[in-house]
């Protein structure tokens, strides 16, 4: 059985397995969790799983290494053309999946970023979703599942890919890829839970770390400022040119990740936002802004908003975008 390197994702293992087994796979399923935790992995391992020709987890049939290599007919890979998935780039594969395998089993379709599938495309696309033959997979990568349109989800069965943690990226920096020890440890501290973001890290990571918790603990020990004040100010603190989307999206998902920290009770904020209410009232002004950038609006406009709801309860309209749709997943 395939899924053996699979590290830190048992339960999506388990339910692949058991649907595998019992031939009860859904036709369409949703992969969703931070980058670098074993998406596009895990895809293809299952794509290799229905494909094999073997029963040995480190089967060297024809099939397998073909998927290894990414060169098997049968499995495909989408990705954005620029910024979305476009309606050419489906209507091939629609009409694809209507063929019958030309050397596996299944036909298996790995999607990247499904968050970027727009109406248009979507349109074009769901009645392959809803009614594919028996013999297609279409498995859909993403890391902002909000962000996947509402059809493509309830078409789809969900997995959910949890976050490492900092020991277990350790482990696997030491045992996979032959890092000493200290420097394990110093890269699983900034991986936020993504082996993935772990060996990319280069030195600059680890100084803009730095510079970035030291403005936000010197922010968060000053006066009764409101979350949004608070985001607002950590933002435009230390930019030196023309703020752009990237800088501020790097700065966000960073202060993010340490606000998480803060309310996981693995990191101590100072000031008086270090009760809980106040820490996830930070957290939600923190989400309020990534949403902004993820819309692609103007940096300076993501600013203005939160300057401008800053004295209101942080629970608005744009809450809803982000909790109520993780109700259900």
């Amino acid at each position: 059985m395939a899924f053996e390197d699979i590290a830190g994702q048992d339960p999506v293992v388990k339910r692949l397995r058991v649907a595998t087994e019992k031939d009860h796979l859904p036709s369409g399923l949703i992969f969703y969790g931070i980058d670098g935790v074993g998406k596009k992995k895990t895809a293809y391992e299952l794509a290799r799983s229905l494909n094999c020709l073997g029963a040995d987890p480190s089967c060297s049939c024809d099939s397998c290494v073909k998927i290894a290599h990414e060169s098997h007919p049968d499995v495909l890979f989408i990705e954005p053309d620029g910024q979305y998935i476009k309606v050419d780039q489906v209507e091939p594969l629609i009409e694809h999946a209507m063929l019958r395998p030309f050397e596996g089993k299944k036909r298996i379709y790995i999607i990247d970023r499904a968050e970027c599938i727009r109406e248009e495309t979507a349109s074009r696309f769901l009645k392959t979703l809803e009614e594919p033959p028996l013999f297609a997979h279409f498995i859909l990568l993403t890391a902002g599942l909000p962000s996947v349109l509402p059809t493509i989800r309830s078409r789809c069965g969900l997995f959910h890919f949890s976050e490492l943690t900092p020991l277990m990226v350790e482990k696997l920096l030491v045992d996979r890829f032959d890092f000493g020890s200290d420097e394990a440890r110093r890269r699983a501290a900034l991986s936020g839970g993504s082996l993935g973001r772990s060996l990319s890290l280069e030195e600059q990571d680890f100084a803009y770390y730095a510079e970035t918790s030291a403005w936000l603990d010197r922010s968060l020990l000053m006066g009764e400022m409101t979350p949004g004040e608070l985001v607002a100010m950590i933002l435009k603190e230390g930019t030196k040119t023309k703020i752009d989307l990237p800088d501020l999206q790097s700065r966000i998902d960073l202060m993010m990740e340490m606000v998480h920290d803060g309310m996981m009770g693995t990191r101590k904020l100072p000031g008086h936002f270090s009760g809980i209410t106040e820490t996830f009232d930070l957290y939600i002004r923190l989400l309020q802004a990534r949403a902004l950038i993820s819309g692609n609006v103007a940096p300076e406009m993501v600013l203005e908003e939160l300057l401008i709801h800053s004295d209101k309860e942080p629970l608005g309209k744009w809450t809803e975008t982000f909790i109520r749709p993780l109700s259900w997943a």
